[in-house]
């Protein structure tokens, strides 16, 4: 689809939702949203006219669903406020950039995620008071917004659930199964164990007392509040869900549900039409309204570490770096190091279902200011109009983390460390080309010359009925048979050819293979660090990867690989998560190699 075909979509999608051609009609706020004694990561989509007929609360979803629903919520967030509606997006606590609840809070997760919908209901609402109060749930999240509604009565005036489920004990029992086969039949290995009664999915852990509020959540009618679903055709249900369904206001049926949230995140796409059908069915006021001013919060406590005997607050603060949205993990005491943090592909600054945020906050009590920022095209910066994946091996996304690293440097006075995963750990090599790098960590990086990457652009990030299938992705059946003997060939070569083979063919782009990258990092006196998940090295080493590095070792170069078997390439998994911090620690010098560090 061209761009010229995609904002005649957007344009005609639902009333007032196409672009203004005579500038921009929404603006971003970021901000702390305080939930008793927790900290939200908030962002506020304000229409331009500075009047809103609508408050629109878009609440995310859980786990894997929530890492899926990332650009839809983002682009449909920017599609209320251009249609006149105040939006307001935020993480739950505990997920994403938000803040962790109290070491001494024993309670479910679900508790405490009603209190964090009521804290940020309250600010919307208080932005444009008068107006319609609209929750928008996807799946699991569907289950917080109506218990939310039926305990605060009056509170909000309809509720919109995109792919609902009937019961948490359904949600939960689909996505386990999701992990399990991931991991006992994709990766072909054991599930680490669990806590007792815990529940694992792609995700997130969810202990014992999360699990028992999960499974007996039930999606309850919040009569009189307005309810209207948007669902799959074809969307198996089961007796409670029905049941709902019967009640609801409108039951609005739209194709490509399962494209948008049921497929691997690298092919996750935005449904153009999900996203018109929901700013369509937005309750509106009678007249907008001003909006109220917001003045942002920029600082805040986001979780309290066990430090030298007693709780210690880890401070972070919202900032921009050359417009880029960023935020700063202050280390408890003077710093004596600096991390920049890289996520891959499109993902938001929190990287793999909040593995960043995870590490940012630990390292604070080891001496290590952090440094998360979304470039363009990615997270908080991605562009509303372009939806495509952004390509991150090319120069722009280069440029953008040498800025940022550049900045750091400037404001901690210390040398930072690149920490990368997958295509971020490519970036960060290039960044180290481009300054003065002491130290690169790489995690499950397998990419290392551009050239050699598949020709063609990223896999177009929508869903639109007037696109065919094969627009989509290719199809191996209109493949010639000219390339299918250059793809054997290539097969074979990385089978049997050697080493002095495979590098005269990598630096003529032919193949992937880490020697002439790595070659060129290490001789500037970069160490680089390699963490790989057992899949990944199995990979790699087909690229040469263990004779490069025995090759630039015995040549005094600093390079190190190592492997842990429990790591899935997107870190999906809580025991990857845990072990990849652990190892992030000990290559900063912060943590002994070998022992297991404590996360919250």
């Amino acid at each position: 689809m061209s761009q010229q075909q995609v904002a005649e979509h957007e344009a005609t999608a639902a009333p007032g939702a196409g672009p203004d051609p005579a500038g921009p009609t929404r603006s971003v706020t970021h901000s702390w949203t305080r939930a008793h004694d927790r900290e939200l990561m908030t962002h506020v989509h304000r229409p331009a006219s500075g009047r809103a007929d609508a408050v629109v609360v878009l609440c995310d979803g859980l786990a894997r669903d929530q890492v899926l629903g990332f650009r839809s919520y983002r682009m449909l967030a920017d599609q209320l406020a251009e249609s006149g509606a105040l939006a307001v997006r935020f993480a739950w606590s505990d997920t994403a950039d938000s803040g962790a609840p109290a070491p001494d809070d024993d309670r479910d997760s679900l508790t405490r995620w009603v209190e964090d919908l009521d804290a940020v209901v309250a600010l919307a609402a208080s932005l444009a008071p008068g107006v319609p109060v609209v929750l928008v749930g996807l799946r699991a999240s569907g289950l917080i917004a109506t218990r939310y509604a039926v305990e605060h009565p009056g509170a909000v005036d309809q509720i919109l659930l995109w792919e609902p489920v009937g019961s948490g004990r359904t949600w939960l029992r689909t996505q386990e199964t999701l992990h399990k086969i991931s991991f006992e039949y994709r990766m072909r290995q054991a599930r680490p164990p669990l806590p007792e009664g815990a529940v694992e999915v792609p995700g997130r852990l969810f202990p014992a007392a999360d699990v028992a509020a999960l499974r007996a959540a039930r999606i309850v009618d919040p009569k009189p509040t307005r309810v209207d679903v948007v669902i799959r055709p074809d969307h198996p249900g089961d007796r409670v869900l029905d049941r709902f369904l019967d009640g609801a206001a409108s039951v609005t049926r739209v194709a490509g549900q399962a494209e948008a949230l049921d497929t691997p995140t690298l092919m996750a796409r935005v449904s153009l039409e999900t996203l018109a059908t929901l700013v369509a069915l937005v309750q509106r006021g009678a007249e907008p309204v001003a909006i109220e001013t917001f003045a942002p919060r920029t600082d805040a406590v986001v979780a309290l570490l066990p430090h030298r005997g007693r709780p210690t607050p880890v401070h972070e603060r919202l900032t921009e770096v050359y417009g880029m949205h960023a935020v700063v993990t202050d280390a408890i005491g003077a710093p004596t190091r600096a991390v920049l943090t890289i996520p891959g592909s499109g993902e938001p600054m929190d990287g793999p279902t909040g593995l960043w945020t995870r590490f940012a906050r630990v390292a604070a009590g080891r001496g290590v200011t952090t440094l998360r920022v979304d470039r363009h095209g990615a997270g908080e910066m991605s562009d509303p109009a372009d939806l495509t994946d952004p390509w991150p091996y090319h120069g722009p996304a280069v440029d953008d983390l040498a800025t940022a690293y550049d900045w750091l440097r400037s404001r901690t006075g210390l040398r930072p460390v690149p920490i990368g995963m997958c295509s971020g750990a490519w970036i960060a090599t290039q960044v180290a080309l481009r300054t003065d790098v002491d130290t690169v960590i790489a995690v499950n990086q397998v990419a290392w010359d551009v050239a050699a990457l598949p020709e063609g652009n990223p896999v177009p990030k929508i869903v639109d009925p007037s696109m065919a299938e094969s627009e989509l992705l290719p199809d191996s059946a209109k493949v010639s048979t000219r390339d299918r003997v250059r793809i054997a060939i290539r097969h074979a070569l990385k089978a049997y050819a050697p080493q002095p083979v495979w590098r005269a063919l990598a630096e003529r782009g032919q193949v992937q293979m880490p020697a002439p990258l790595y070659d060129r990092v290490t001789a500037r006196g970069t160490a680089i660090h390699q963490l790989l998940s057992g899949a990944d090295l199995d990979y790699v080493n087909v690229q040469q990867m263990t004779p490069t590095v025995r090759r630039l070792v015995g040549r005094g170069r600093r390079l190190t690989i190592t492997r842990r078997p429990e790591l899935d390439h997107s870190l999906l998994s809580d025991a990857a998560r845990r072990s990849t911090v652990t190892y992030l620690l000990a290559m900063l010098g912060r943590e002994p190699a070998g022992t297991g560090t404590p996360v919250s």
